[in-house]
């Protein structure tokens, strides 16, 4: 009988979908198997073909699970540099939103979620020191960091910037991300 402890790990993204609740999970099953001292399990969502061109880059589909756990472990070895030995299992998703803000989907659930990474408050507590000091933290007014889709805010964004461009006169806005919409988004703006 093997005594192996077993570790499974759900997450509720997946690649080809590049974020975090989708890559941490994925290099974590992978390090955990590696040494061989237990079996590991990712369990991760499986979208139906219509769900996954809301989710996945442009032009990205699978058509079965053994595709998508093809390209999981093909995207996973080419940064880690060596095969993986875990199982991945699937279970039907749902698209979760992170707040009712974000883009309404088929089959889409809100869960609001209000955690907040360490590092992020860190920034906050760097910036007000300067502030405190009469340095000037941000160079421009408004900086935007995120993924550049549409769906991430950047048209509603652009619609607030047009009815209020009288109060915001001399306002500069930098941009920071990358994604599939990033050369439309920049053009717009």
């Amino acid at each position: 009988m093997d005594k192996k402890h077993h570790i499974a790990i759900y997450t509720t993204a997946s690649i080809p979908w590049l974020t975090g609740t989708s890559i941490n999970p994925l290099f974590r099953a992978a390090y955990l198997a590696k040494d061989g001292e237990q079996k590991v399990t990712l369990v991760i969502p499986w979208l139906p073909l219509k769900d996954q061109e809301h989710v996945f880059p442009s032009g990205v589909k699978f058509n079965s699970h053994l595709e998508q756990e093809k390209c999981v472990r093909q995207w996973l070895e080419e940064r880690t540099g060596f095969a993986s030995n875990f199982s991945i299992r699937f279970y039907p998703g749902k698209v979760i939103r992170l707040s009712a803000a974000t883009q309404d989907l088929p089959r889409s659930l809100v869960c609001n979620v209000h955690g907040v990474n360490p590092k992020f408050l860190q920034i906050g507590m760097k910036t007000t020191e300067k502030q405190q000091n009469d340095n000037q933290a941000f160079s421009k007014g408004v900086y935007y960091i995120g993924k550049m889709l549409w769906s991430k805010g950047y048209k509603e964004l652009l619609r607030l910037l047009r009815d209020h461009q009288k109060e915001l006169t001399g306002l500069e806005i930098d941009l920071y991300g990358s994604g599939e919409d990033s050369a439309q988004i920049e053009v717009a703006f």
